[in-house]
């Protein structure tokens, strides 16, 4: 089953922000653990305890990620009295990401005219968010009503080749992926070699399903920087939907050497293990992930299928427990067949049947849905009933039931 049918849709406003500010840096350094486990309690709403670690955190180092991540916290716990607190203790003046973040603060407690204010000075800094990502963020918004803002937008804040890079980004965050592969071949071919435009290259090719080409294109922005996570997972993604996928596997490993404790690779390397049919070890890294992020669904998914495979169902029972409240309706039908293989392989088989039977009032034609129910029946000992749906089946265009119509429906 593809991952990338399943998105990552559980993670809150405010994480999210978090994550986008992140992600604007080339090169970050490595947090402990205890800081991805209070960024995992953000996103599931338990603020006071991720402040908690936070500020804990921030007392042995001065750390503008560490203190990002305790004013969230605040912020979302309406504690603004904690959050001037923090912001005053842990001055970085000299950090654009603590001129962005009072500007956040100011922008979210109504202060709009000091919010505006710090979003110049972090605007006047070399290296920045994009115009675009600062629209979308969550805590900024506030601010954009007023005509302040909009003065501050008339300034020139971007040089040239920064604009350029913003506009490419842009395209590639809609996912114009023909567009933007006109603009790189068009008016940037001679910055291919660099990593940025190596990387956006690879995303508009994978985009327009060419791997072989993004692959080279990921190679040339990996090797240029091989501790950038976006870079490395992209890359291994590539490699395992053409097949590679050992390397894949070794790539994300050499990877989590550097950086052991962020859980951001174990995703990749859960699908990449399962793939290569490591699928007990496939069930532990995904499990590690589910320790951070419980509702999931793809992770949520990925243990489920691996348990299959490596013939632990009561674990893949469970995780398909924990999934399917959390499934989207058109992938219920896939969740209810597992069910209902792991426990027929387990010999509850009436259980079975009742998954079975629902799968197929939402999908009557599914001729492999057919020829598994009417198994069950014939477990179960009622060739009637297993009968008719192998009828069904033969009628619909199954050419595989026709021996198991000899075998238990002879006249």
């Amino acid at each position: 089953m593809n991952s990338r049918a399943l998105h990552y849709g559980f993670l809150i406003a405010i994480f999210f922000c978090l994550h986008s500010v992140c992600k604007s840096f080339a090169q970050l350094p490595f947090y402990p653990e205890r800081y991805h486990r209070a960024l995992s309690w953000q996103a599931r709403g338990w603020h006071t305890s991720a402040a908690q670690v936070f500020d804990s955190l921030l007392a042995k180092r001065n750390e503008i990620e560490y203190l990002r991540g305790s004013v969230l916290s605040y912020l979302a716990l309406g504690e603004f009295d904690s959050v001037q607190h923090r912001l005053a203790a842990h001055e970085m003046k000299k950090l654009p990401a603590y001129s962005l973040l009072k500007a956040e603060v100011g922008c979210y407690t109504g202060n709009y005219a000091e919010g505006i204010a710090y979003l110049g000075q972090y605007l006047a800094a070399r290296y920045k968010l994009s115009e675009q990502e600062l629209m979308r963020d969550t805590l900024l918004q506030p601010c954009q009503n007023r005509k302040s803002w909009d003065s501050l937008w008339t300034q020139q804040w971007y040089a040239p080749e920064q604009q350029t890079l913003n506009h490419l980004e842009y395209l590639a965050y809609k996912g114009d992926w023909h567009l933007l592969l006109e603009e790189l071949d068009a008016q940037y071919a001679r910055l291919a070699k660099r990593h940025e435009y190596a990387f956006l290259r690879a995303q508009a090719l994978e985009g327009i399903h060419d791997l072989k080409s993004a692959l080279l294109a990921a190679e040339i922005a990996t090797n240029q920087r091989p501790r950038e996570l976006r870079y490395v997972i992209l890359r291994a993604r590539l490699m395992l939907a053409l097949g590679y996928k050992r390397q894949a596997e070794a790539l994300l490993i050499d990877l989590q050497k550097h950086d052991k404790y962020n859980p951001a690779f174990l995703p990749p390397l859960a699908w990449t293990q399962y793939e290569i049919g490591r699928h007990a070890v496939a069930y532990t890294t995904a499990q590690r992930y589910l320790e951070y992020y419980p509702q999931d669904t793809a992770m949520l998914r990925c243990a489920a299928l691996a348990a299959s495979a490596a013939k632990m169902y009561s674990q893949s029972l469970n995780m398909l427990a924990r999934l399917f409240p959390l499934a989207s309706d058109n992938t219920k039908v896939g969740l209810q067949r597992l069910r209902a293989e792991m426990l027929t392989a387990q010999g509850d088989y009436r259980q079975a049947l009742e998954d079975y039977k629902d799968a197929l009032t939402r999908r009557p034609q599914d001729t492999t849905l057919l020829r598994q129910t009417a198994q069950v029946y014939f477990q179960l000992r009622d060739t009637v009933e297993g009968c008719k749906l192998l009828n069904r089946a033969q009628t619909v265009g199954h050419l595989r039931v026709d021996l198991m119509l000899l075998r238990y429906c002879k006249k």
